[in-house]
């Protein structure tokens, strides 16, 4: 469910890159108390979350250097991490 709302919250609000999201949760339900584009001290969490270095990624871009696109799903992960 929290994977779902939060496809549906960057769907809407058009977010193509990282962003961070806090959920409460009591009894099965489930609100969204921040919703943000501020992620940088998330990279490295994220990272370990995927399994991806997007500390890495990131600096290679910002230097001009080509980088492949890491397709990510969220479906493809059958976890959720808390931070």
């Amino acid at each position: 469910r929290v994977k779902r709302i939060t496809n549906q919250i960057a769907k809407h609000l058009k977010i193509s890159g990282p962003f961070n999201i806090q959920f409460l949760s009591k009894d099965n339900d489930v609100k969204v108390i921040e919703c943000n584009l501020r992620a940088s001290r998330s990279f490295p969490f994220v990272s370990k979350t995927y399994n991806v270095n997007f500390v890495d990624l990131a600096t290679r871009i910002m230097v001009g250097k080509i980088v492949r696109p890491k397709l990510i799903d969220l479906a493809d992960i059958d976890h959720v991490c808390i931070k």
